[in-house]
């Protein structure tokens, strides 16, 4: 699943590029993580991209945010 959030994420004007990693959690066995980088000038938040992904993906658990990685 983390390319199809990718696809998602990266279709948003203001990210330039993004990667999304599934990494293991104690709690529910695995969580996404996505490292995005803006376009220049951009000011997409971390909840902009939440709700993005949450729109689209209900079964998703909570998206973690990295910028610049």
């Amino acid at each position: 699943m983390p390319m199809e959030i990718e696809l998602v994420i990266r279709d948003h004007p203001g990210v330039l590029d993004v990667c999304v990693l599934g990494v293991p959690h104690p709690d529910d066995g695995k969580r996404a993580i996505a490292c995005v980088m803006r376009t220049p000038g951009s000011r997409v938040t971390e909840q902009e991209i939440k709700d993005l992904v949450a729109g689209l993906y209900y079964d998703l658990q909570p998206l973690y945010w990295q910028t610049e990685c």
